[in-house]
């Protein structure tokens, strides 16, 4: 397949533009964004016909500026990847929290986010542990299939939540 994508800087982050060619012709556009402090190249997979763009907004909190598509039927579907969060908290224990941007890994359908402690940690320093969110794509949207989370540091048990 030929897919194509443009980076740009701008004077205050960056955008990214995806094309697909595949099809002869004129390229079509997939997505884009201007939303983001810094892209990162593409990546695509097989198995769930994804393609995304990492990507990270400026400033402390690393919030994810990513972007997801899933091809269908030849067409691209723009894949909401920030509504399963409010999901996560409610299975979190109430003490803890996720305050930044996760890592996608898209080609697993996961991702890992350290977790802050809401009564004492810093903005700079969660001492809350690890979780791993699996995800499945339901409609246009993740969805949280499984978390798991190392609450007690490097070597504990993972627990199921």
């Amino acid at each position: 397949e030929a897919l194509g994508h443009s980076f740009f800087t701008l004077s205050v982050g960056m955008g990214a533009m995806l094309w697909d060619a595949s099809g002869g012709g004129t390229p079509r556009l997939i997505g884009w964004s201007f939303d983001a402090g810094m892209f990162r190249a593409p990546g695509w997979s097989d198995e769930n016909n994804l393609l995304w763009v990492p990507g990270t907004l400026w400033g402390t909190g690393s919030d994810n500026a990513d972007l997801l598509f899933q091809r269908r039927e030849g067409k691209w579907v723009d894949i909401d990847i920030t509504s399963w969060k409010a999901a996560l908290e409610e299975r979190l224990p109430p003490e803890l929290s996720v305050w930044k941007g996760v890592r996608y890994y898209f080609d697993g359908m996961e991702a890992e986010t350290s977790l802050w402690r809401e009564d004492r940690d810093a903005n700079c320093c969660p001492t809350g542990g690890t979780a791993i969110i699996r995800f499945r794509i339901e409609g246009d949207a993740l969805v949280i299939d499984a978390v798991q989370a190392q609450l007690d540091g490097p070597g504990a048990e993972w627990k199921d939540f």
